[in-house]
């Protein structure tokens, strides 16, 4: 298999987009604009008809190059809409000629090797009825969930941007001012694409927003993205309620919800509440440059 290492101003990103939309694996993360976003400068493994793709988000360090997972951009890896097997992912893994990699491929990478690390991701799919979906909550979210319907709130599917991302810096304190940059960039040209569902949950007794979340739509998927909740939001399960009164919204619709993980094990038991399905991807490391690993993860 020919794999030409493609520099960013060079990729046809035409062609390569067409391959991510093609690729039964594809994620909205591996999109050009996306990695744009959150990885300038990226570069591209590619066979020369594009039928297989793998971004590389390139960074230096002292003038040395490293791959490393870039924020907010869960998954990447090879892509393609032929047959992605073990073969063709050591060929592409060969081909990656920095000292430092830590890149988190897709779940279509996923060959079971003994060679990667997995992280979990947990994907809810939305193809029966709310009714159905519901049956499969555990029995804490169903009982929280009476308690927020009990406690007033409402559902407002249209929050503004700049409220939502005032809202975000106001009441998380895990954004690094990178990752909020990030997440303000694509939101907004998520809008701009019109796939970009920002909601809201707010209490009626204070007339106050305590939580709100954005899912990007892509290729019949909702990827969860930027969900925060206030002090109040947190006591009354608002995030608990937005979910589910967005599963009421899109069950039967064919599409799922993408969760984004998480390894954090009150999160992934949160996910797992709403009878999400585990769907681990596989990491790829490899460390010959130990003297800056620390620099690096810095």
């Amino acid at each position: 298999m020919k794999i030409d290492r493609i520099k960013h101003q060079n990729i046809d990103k035409l062609k390569y987009d067409e391959c991510i939309g093609r690729s039964p694996n594809g994620t909205v993360y591996a999109l050009s604009w996306y990695l744009d976003i959150v990885s300038p400068g990226w570069y591209l493994l590619a066979t020369p008809d594009y039928e297989y793709v793998m971004p590389l988000p390139v960074k230096r360090k002292l003038g040395i190059p490293y791959i490393i997972q870039p924020l907010v951009c869960q998954q990447l890896g090879i892509f393609s809409s032929g047959n992605i097997d073990h073969k063709v992912i050591e060929y592409f893994l060969n081909k990656i000629s920095v000292l430092y990699c830590y890149l988190q491929l897709n779940a279509g990478n996923n060959m079971g090797s003994p060679a990667f690390t997995y992280r979990p991701n947990y994907v809810l799919d939305l193809r029966e009825t709310y009714d159905i979906i519901r049956s499969g909550y555990n029995k804490n979210t169903k009982t929280q969930l009476k308690k927020s319907f009990m406690a007033g709130l409402s559902i407002e599917k249209e929050i503004d941007i700049n409220f939502a991302l005032q809202f975000v810096k106001e009441n998380s304190p895990y954004y690094t001012d990178k990752a909020y940059r990030y997440s303000c960039k694509i939101l907004e040209e998520a809008a701009r694409r019109k796939i970009l569902h920002l909601w809201g949950v707010r209490e009626l007794q204070t007339n106050q927003v305590v939580s709100i979340a954005s899912f990007i739509f892509w290729k019949k998927c909702f990827y969860y993205l930027l969900p925060v909740s206030s002090g109040r939001g947190k006591d009354l399960q608002a995030m608990r309620f937005l979910i589910d009164r967005f599963v009421s919204g899109y069950a039967g619709s064919g599409n799922c919800i993408d969760f984004e993980g998480s390894a954090i094990s009150s999160v992934a038991q949160f996910y797992k509440s709403f009878g999400s399905a585990l769907r681990p991807y596989p990491v790829f490391e490899k460390n010959h440059l130990s003297f800056l690993t620390k620099l690096i993860k810095k």
